[in-house]
């Protein structure tokens, strides 16, 4: 019988937060992702001793640590926002608004690779890239775990979601406010990079720890170069972002604090529209934070 490849098509994924141990069941989340790289990478340990001959000698081999690393890449929905807003972000939801934290909450995946079952446990979102462009917002979370288990798995069966809150986002949802004013953006990408580091403890083989490092937020958009966008953004003080997202009744805004893009001077690069790229770093202070977000997924 001719042993046909896996197909990614065939493949599903259960989320599970919370408090661990975690157990992955009929009511854990289950979402859809475009592509899934998180995975387990291992180093092999190999002494350098000098054997009397070019051959490296087998027995002088083992296996050693490994990390666990990937990125989970999604169309996302009001619903997707409000379920993994706290992972990215830190904070737990209250009344509808999203908050940073200084530490991230970790949750654990349960991956159907059609040919093996795989989990992650323990895994936190190190960078989110929520991307903008024509037709449908792309949200790309880079994540780290902690330990990985590849046997003795079975994927428990749940239902897919339905919903009116499960639609995809597009670009045409979405209005930018830039120093008090609609701007016209062409493109752009919001990046929430929360510095993780993972750390590896005696007595373990993979890592014990992920923690959090210093917050970078920006928002990397290009503008158009009219006489009013060159006046109202080029060179300007610090100014706030809002990022409104609406479709039906449902809707959210993301908001960046103290941005401030440095001056990159738009360029000729033919006949076509002149594009003004710019790069705003959010940071906050002692009484405003660098971005907070709404997210409400209620078509009322």
């Amino acid at each position: 019988m001719t042993q046909c490849t896996s197909s990614g098509y065939q493949s599903s994924w259960l989320v599970e937060a919370g408090d661990s141990p975690r157990t992955i069941d009929t009511n854990s989340e289950r979402w859809d992702f475009n592509s899934d790289s998180l995975r387990k990478s291992e180093r092999l340990i190999i002494a350098d001793g000098i054997t009397g001959s070019r051959s490296m000698e087998t027995s002088r081999r083992r296996r050693g640590p490994y990390g666990v690393a990937g990125s989970l890449v999604c169309d996302p929905s009001f619903a997707f926002f409000d379920a993994w807003l706290p992972r990215i972000l830190g904070a737990d939801e209250s009344t509808d608004t999203f908050a940073v934290d200084e530490e991230l909450p970790a949750w654990d995946v349960m991956s159907d690779r059609v040919g093996e079952i795989v989990r992650y446990n323990d895994c936190k979102v190190d960078k989110a890239r929520l991307r903008f462009a024509p037709d449908k917002l792309t949200l790309t979370l880079e994540c780290l775990g902690m330990e990985a288990i590849e046997t003795g798995l079975s994927l428990p069966t749940v239902a897919f979601p339905t919903g009116i809150e499960y639609t995809p986002l597009g670009f045409m949802d979405c209005v930018f406010n830039i120093a008090s004013g609609d701007r016209q953006i062409t493109e752009g990408e919001l990046l929430v990079d929360n510095g993780l580091t993972p750390h590896k403890f005696a007595g373990l083989d993979y890592a014990g720890c992920l923690r959090e490092g210093q917050r970078l937020v920006t928002l990397t958009e290009t503008s158009t170069s009219s006489a009013a966008d060159w006046a109202a953004l080029y060179g300007i003080a610090a100014t706030t972002i809002t990022i409104t997202l609406a479709y039906l009744n449902m809707g959210g805004v993301i908001t960046l604090s103290n941005c401030m893009a440095p001056i990159e001077t738009p360029v000729v690069e033919g006949k076509g529209e002149i594009p003004m790229p710019l790069i705003w770093q959010a940071m906050g202070n002692t009484t405003t934070k660098e971005i907070s977000w709404t997210n409400d997924p209620v078509n009322t």
